[in-house]
């Protein structure tokens, strides 16, 4: 479940202009897209995992609201380029 969420907030990242959202609407994101609803929590503490193995940049100087922003490594997790485990490998398209 870990790895399929985090595999759905790369995603998210890379369909947006500028390849960043705030961890709330992160949140409504993904709650509306996978089952059970996912807290703000549950998703700040995926964008840590995802910072710590450079998918993603935190861009705020605050604790709220967490903004990521989608590394070049990152959107190729996202497509399925690389492959990093903790994170799904998406499904061919």
């Amino acid at each position: 479940m870990d790895a399929e969420r985090r595999l759905c907030i790369l995603t998210l990242l890379s369909e947006t202009p500028d390849y960043r959202l705030n961890h709330k609407i992160l949140a409504t994101a993904v709650s509306a897209l996978m089952a059970p609803r996912v807290s703000g929590d549950v998703i700040q503490a995926d964008l840590a995992w995802l910072k710590d193995v450079g998918l993603v940049q935190i861009e705020t100087d605050i604790s709220w609201p967490v903004i990521a922003r989608l590394t070049p490594r990152g959107l190729d997790v996202a497509t399925g380029a690389t492959v990093v485990p903790g994170v799904k490998r998406p499904d061919p398209r």
